[in-house]
């Protein structure tokens, strides 16, 4: 047997968001390196082959794994679970390349539509939820019949196997950081020697837009002593500096969240992070430990500035709270970031205007405005799609979610948005006044990114 096993993540043209806006970022793709450790603890060798760092087109991507037993391909890696790239082309064309007899797709896409991508790549095997475990069972274990979790073809006619159990977060091995090049992930916020922490999986809230295939039902939580030994690890053996806890909603457990500050104080680690979380999960005492405690930047999802929007996107929250979650993170020390969308179906002018006064009115020290997108599986999808039926290529997604614009003119009005909430001379002089290298150059990052994608999309 060939113990030999590639993991790609492909090259996206990246650094880019899913609609395609380039940031100055690269963040690793976390969920393979929990299964290289998982590989490695049983015998295999494992290389871990990030076309998306290295900038690596998919044809050379191919060709690179010409000599492995095994290559498991992901379209969309941990941390775009809940908003994976439109574009598959450049996993399409890598599967075009392959030579390899076992060749298997992971990811959002498969997981969703099984059936679908495993004719459309010609894998030997599609993945249907997380990957960790079955990409090891399909390593040991040559008969698919007995996976749990997969979707292949028998003699032609497909065949899917029952659902895996979710994973127990304590059976994953701290990641395979040896295998990534950690010197050179980057998020533009916190800086480099930077990686992803998980400290949860799932969320129990029900919001229209959000995609939560991967993640199953309820959520999940890692022991405290286990998300403990893989920062420790991560920053004492492998030099991180910075990193980000993606879980859904970080604070969701207060007690947990309080006990994770707790030992980052107490083990005084040079280690700077952030986190996302809701803006009722947070209070003013929690705030001022987690600062204590290295975070930097809390980001929220605000969605939207109206009333009437945010009632149908049912997130249980109000614009109360929101404001309230922003000025005390900012109270404690630390900068907030909150993220804001336009295109629903319902939504008017009126409603698109009052969410960029309220971007402004928050005072948050970033706000990122995207277009949604109506993923199939969610809500919105439903809503979207009960009266029309997709365009051919929209089968992932469904597109002119606002009927009553184009998608020129959405990303006009992003645009827009980015401009009224980054160049008003309040925000302007606020960052004069509170003036800080580090800072500046934060901002310079973050304006030439955007600039620069929106000038490649014009």
């Amino acid at each position: 047997m060939n113990k030999d096993v590639l993991l790609v993540n492909p090259c996206w043209g990246y650094p880019i968001n899913k609609k395609g806006r380039r940031f100055n970022r690269v963040w690793p793709p976390i969920s393979l390196a929990n299964a290289a450790a998982l590989l490695e603890k049983e015998g295999f060798s494992v290389r871990i082959l990030d076309g998306n760092l290295e900038g690596m087109n998919s044809r050379y991507i191919a060709e690179a794994a010409g000599n492995f037993g095994r290559v498991f391909v992901t379209s969309s890696p941990l941390d775009r679970w809940q908003c994976p790239s439109l574009n598959i082309d450049p996993v399409l064309e890598i599967f075009q390349g392959l030579k390899n007899e076992k060749k298997y797709l992971v990811g959002v896409h498969g997981t969703l539509l099984p059936e679908k991508m495993l004719n459309l790549t010609g894998a030997s095997a599609v993945v249907i939820g997380e990957p960790e475990q079955t990409i090891l069972e399909l390593c040991k274990e040559d008969a698919m019949d007995r996976i749990d979790g997969v979707c292949y073809k028998d003699g032609g006619k497909i065949v899917r196997t029952k659902e895996r159990d979710l994973v127990n977060l304590d059976d994953l091995p701290v990641p395979a950081y040896h295998l990534l090049q950690n010197n050179r992930y980057f998020y533009e916020i916190l800086g480099n020697n930077f990686t992803l922490f998980e400290s949860s999986r799932g969320c129990p809230f029900e919001c229209i837009f959000c995609l939560k295939v991967m993640y199953g039902k309820g959520v999940r939580f890692k022991s405290i002593s286990k998300f403990r030994d893989e920062i420790v690890t991560a920053v004492k053996k492998f030099g991180i500096r910075n990193g980000y806890f993606i879980d859904l909603e970080w604070t969701l457990n207060r007690n947990r969240a309080d006990e994770i500050c707790d030992f980052l104080i107490r083990d005084k680690l040079n280690f700077k992070w952030c986190c996302q979380t809701r803006a009722d999960a947070v209070d003013e005492k929690l705030l001022k430990k987690m600062k204590r405690a290295g975070c930097q930047l809390v980001h929220f999802g605000v969605e939207t500035g109206s009333e009437k929007v945010l009632e149908r996107l049912n997130k249980r929250i109000s614009m109360d709270k929101v404001e309230e979650a922003v000025r005390k993170a900012g109270e404690a020390g630390m900068e907030t970031a909150c993220f804001f969308l336009f295109g629903f179906p319902w939504e008017t002018d009126e409603d698109r205007n009052q969410t960029v006064e309220f971007a402004k009115r928050l005072r948050c020290d970033y706000a990122s405005f995207h277009i949604v997108t109506p993923y199939y599986g969610t809500g919105l999808f439903e809503e979207v799609t009960k009266e029309s039926i997709p365009k051919d290529g929209a089968w992932f997604f469904a597109e002119n979610c606002n009927q009553g614009n184009s998608a020129a003119n959405l990303d006009k009005i992003t645009h827009d948005a980015f401009c009224q909430f980054y160049m008003r001379p309040s925000y302007i002089m606020k960052k004069i006044i509170h003036f800080k290298p580090r800072t500046l150059n934060k901002g310079l990052r973050l304006l030439k990114g955007y600039l620069k994608s929106y000038g490649d999309r014009r």
